[in-house]
C-alpha cells in the first residue's frame, strides 16, 4: 500500500495503540534477568513489539518494521535461553523501545520516521548483531553506573522507568523524549469512559421519569422532563463519540488488514464485513483490535490456500474471510471465519510434543494447544509467521478485558474463531 492511500484515521489508531503497548513494555525491559518470573515478562515485551512490526508494513513504515523485526530476533533468543539478558543487552532493548516510540511520534507529527539516518542504522546494526550472537555493547563507565544507581535510589518507584531512558541517552540511542510516567491521556480516557456510563444511566433514569410525568397532569413538568431528557441524550452521544469506537470501524480495520496480508502473500481473497450499529469503550476496543488483527493474519497467511491449491481441491480460486460483529445483551460477539484448509491437528500436536508442551500420552485438543506461547508450525520465520506468537496474543488480549475466545475448525473446510467481550466498563487486568 502506498503511503498516499493510507487511511489517516487507521494510522492514528495504530500509532496510539502502538505507543501504549511500548509504554507498557519499557519498565518490563529493565526488570529482565535470569529468574523464572523475569523470563515470563518476555511474552509481555514480545507482544507489543510483534504488533508494531506486523502493522508497520501495512502503513509503509519500513524502518519501524525493520527495527522491530530485528528486536523480535533478540527477544526470541532470550525466550529460548540462547541469550542472557545482561545489563548491556537490557540497555540496548530499552534504547530500542524508546527509539520506536520516538519514530512513531515523528510519524504522528507528519515527519519522516527517523531524524538521523546514521544513528538509526547504527542502532539497527547493533540489534541485528545481538540477534545472532551475545551482544558486545560496552558496560557503562563506573561514573555512569554510579550516577544511574543514585538516580534510581532517589526517585520514587513509579519513576524508575526514567532511569532506562537516561541509560539510553548515555549509550547513544538518542531517544527524543522520556516516557510519560503519569499517562495524562490514559487518565482522561478513564474519566470519559466513566462519564459515558453515567450518562447512559442518566438517560435510563430520565426514561423512567418521563413515564411517571405522563401520569401527572402538569404541562410545565412534562415540558421540563422532555427538555432534560433531550439534553441528557445529547450529552450521552457527545461522550460516546469521545470515549468509544464504532463497532463497524473495528470490523473495517480488520478487513483492511486481511486485504493487506493477502497482497503480501500473493493470495486472492474476498472479505465480507458486517457489524451492528453501536459503540465499544476504547479501553476494550484496543484489545479487540489487537486480537482481530492477529486472527485475520492467521486466516489469510495460514488458513487460506493459494489459488492453485484451492482450484485443485474444487474450491473457488479466491478465499473468503468473513468478519461478523453482533451485540448479545451487554456483550459483543465477533466471529472471524475463513474457508481455508483448517487447523492441521496432527501437525499441531506433533509440534507441541516436539517443544515439550504436550506429554506423550497426554490428550490435548489442537484447538487448545494453538494458544500456547511459542508454538508455531511454520517451516521458517518470515515477516508474518514462524515465531509462535499470534493466538497467544489473542488469548491474552481477551483475558485483559474479561473476554473469551473459542475456536472451531474443520479440516479442508476452514476455521471460525469467536471473541466475546463486555460492552460496558470492565477494568483492564494487569
Amino acid at each position: 500500500m502506498e503511503p498516499s492511500v493510507v487511511d489517516p484515521e487507521l494510522l492514528e489508531a495504530f500509532i496510539e495503540e502502538a505507543l501504549q503497548g511500548l509504554d507498557g513494555a519499557l519498565p518490563l525491559v529493565s526488570e529482565l534477568g535470569g529468574s523464572e518470573e523475569s523470563k515470563a515478562r518476555i511474552h509481555d515485551i514480545f507482544h507489543p513489539i510483534h504488533s508494531v512490526k506486523g502493522s508497520a508494513a501495512f502503513f509503509c513504515l519500513m524502518k519501524v518494521k525493520a527495527l522491530s523485526h530485528a528486536t523480535e530476533d533478540v527477544l526470541d533468543r532470550i525466550r529460548k535461553g540462547a541469550l542472557v539478558p545482561d545489563e548491556p543487552l537490557i540497555g540496548l532493548l530499552s534504547g530500542v523501545v524508546l527509539e520506536l516510540r520516538s519514530m512513531l511520534h515523528r510519524v504522528k507529527d507528519g515527519k519522516p520516521e527517523v531524524a538521523d539516518e546514521a544513528s538509526y542504522h547504527a542502532l539497527l546494526d547493533q540489534v541485528e548483531k545481538a540477534g545472532q550472537q551475545r551482544v558486545e555493547a560496552a558496560l557503562p563507565t563506573e561514573a555512569e553506573g554510579a550516577f544511574l544507581t543514585r538516580l534510581k535510589d532517589r526517585l520514587p518507584q513509579k519513576f524508575h522507568p526514567l532511569v532506562a531512558w537516561v541509560k539510553g541517552v548515555l549509550q547513544g540511542h538518542s531517544p527524543s523524549l522520556p516516557p510519560l510516567m503519569e499517562d495524562t491521556a490514559g487518565r482522561w480516557e478513564a474519566d470519559v469512559e466513566a462519564a459515558v456510563l453515567r450518562s447512559g444511566e442518566l438517560c435510563r433514569a430520565m426514561g423512567v421519569l418521563a413515564a411517571l410525568s405522563e401520569a401527572i397532569p402538569d404541562p410545565q413538568l412534562k415540558e421540563a422532563g422532555e427538555e432534560i431528557a433531550r439534553l441528557s441524550h445529547e450529552v450521552n452521544r457527545s461522550l460516546t463519540r469521545l470515549g468509544c469506537t464504532p463497532l463497524k470501524e473495528i470490523g473495517a480495520r480488520a478487513g483492511s488488514v486481511a486485504e493487506h496480508v493477502a497482497q503480501e502473500t500473493g493470495k486472492s481473497i474476498r472479505v465480507h464485513v458486517e457489524g451492528d450499529e453501536g459503540f465499544l469503550l476504547r479501553s476494550i476496543s484496543r484489545y479487540m483490535d489487537e486480537a482481530m488483527t492477529h486472527l485475520v493474519r492467521n486466516a489469510v497467511d495460514h488458513g487460506i490456500e493459494t489459488e492453485s491449491v484451492r482450484v485443485a481441491e474444487g474450491k473457488s480460486p479466491a478465499g473468503r474471510v468473513v468478519i461478523l460483529a453482533r451485540r448479545k445483551g451487554e456483550r459483543l460477539v465477533v466471529r472471524i471465519e475463513d474457508d481455508g484448509a483448517g487447523i492441521n491437528a496432527k501437525r499441531v500436536l506433533e509440534k507441541g510434543r516436539e517443544l515439550g508442551l504436550v506429554q506423550e500420552n497426554e490428550r490435548v485438543l489442537a484447538e487448545d494447544l494453538i494458544f500456547k506461547p511459542g508454538l508455531s508450525t511454520a517451516a521458517e520465520v518470515t515477516e508474518l509467521s514462524g515465531r509462535g506468537v499470534g493466538m497467544d496474543i489473542v488469548r491474552r488480549a481477551m483475558e485483559k478485558v474479561g473476554g473469551v475466545v473459542s475456536v472451531d475448525s474443520r479440516k479442508g473446510k476452514g476455521t471460525s474463531v469467536t471473541l466475546e467481550v463486555p460492552l460496558g466498563r470492565n477494568p483492564v487486568k494487569n
